[in-house]
């Protein structure tokens, strides 16, 4: 399928060389959990993670999460620092 983007799409591998060396965390993550939108890309076409994650810990384990929220966030972190690993 195809999406009309208003921008190029950002490299991901050089997310903390545009951060004046630094990685920046904290920004990653809000981003990968919803909480702040990426400007100048029309509408938000990738799923909201911290969202899924949560969704996905209710229906997978059915209570046996204490904290799904707990769970979302944990998986957010783990993606904020695999894109970290990444960085050149």
């Amino acid at each position: 399928y195809s999406v009309n983007l208003k921008l190029p799409v950002p490299d991901l591998t050089l997310l903390a060389a545009r951060s004046s060396g630094i990685f920046p965390v904290e920004r990653v993550r809000r981003v990968i959990d919803g909480r702040e939108d990426i400007k100048g890309h029309g509408g938000r076409q990738m799923p909201i993670w911290g969202v899924r994650y949560g969704q996905q810990a209710r229906e997978y384990f059915r209570g046996e999460v204490a904290d799904p929220e707990a769970f979302a966030e944990q998986r957010v972190r783990a993606l904020a620092e695999y894109l970290r690993s990444l960085q050149r």
